[in-house]
């Protein structure tokens, strides 16, 4: 499918600590290592590290194909204990988003289900484009009905709806700081106390800048 398709990029959001019976692995995670998956070589050409997940450059080419297909994969890290944080989730997309050959084909973005971590990422990317394009106004709920039409029980938890409008009121208040301060800083209040997820403090406001801009 990666190669038919001509995907350019995939967000892989399973957690090896959690999930590793049910993950069947599907590219080498060492730089320089090869391997054949049927009839499918694929190449792990190169692996950057960040902060909470990894980024690997593949070459995918089929058997009696002579072109291959180079795309880049990002893996979150599996942290035991860790909630993913609006910055991290923010900073994936901004490499999917940024990079000029990720955002000519299409993204593939999994998790174990394909519908809880994978659909809140989705929302996500969804609501925050509609954001770059100035399609305004922007309707949460519509929009999470209209994923879940598309995708039957996608986000399956309140909280994971919840995390979504966090990610999306944290990108906004990085990219406009002085904007709605008092009501970001309510709900951010409200957002801890309700599920306890991390989100962006003061001192991380540089890095979640850079992640963002």
């Amino acid at each position: 499918m990666i190669f038919q398709e001509s995907c350019n990029a995939i967000i892989n959001l399973t957690n090896d600590a959690e999930d590793n019976d049910r993950i069947v692995p599907y590219f080498p995670d060492k730089p320089g290592a090869f391997t054949n998956y049927g009839r499918m070589f694929v190449n792990t050409k190169k692996m950057d590290e960040e902060n909470r997940f990894t980024v690997y450059t593949l070459e995918v080419l089929p058997d009696g194909c002579s072109n291959s297909l180079l795309l880049k994969l990002i893996k979150a890290k599996s942290d035991s204990g860790k909630s993913p944080s609006t910055t991290m989730i923010l900073r994936m997309l901004r490499i999917v988003g940024t990079s000029e050959r990720v955002a000519t084909g299409p993204v593939v973005v999994h998790c174990v289900s394909g519908v809880g971590r994978a659909g809140t990422v989705i929302l996500i990317d969804v609501i925050l484009q509609r954001l770059f394009t100035n399609q305004l106004p922007v309707d949460l709920v519509e929009m999470f009905r209209h994923l879940r039409n598309q995708r039957a029980s996608c986000l399956q938890r309140e909280a994971q709806f919840l995390f979504v409008v966090a990610s999306v009121v944290d990108y906004i208040g990085t990219r406009y700081p002085g904007r709605y301060r008092e009501k970001r800083d309510k709900f951010k209040e409200d957002y801890r106390n309700s599920i306890g997820a991390p989100m962006v403090e003061k001192k991380e406001f540089e890095d979640k800048k850079a992640a963002v801009t």
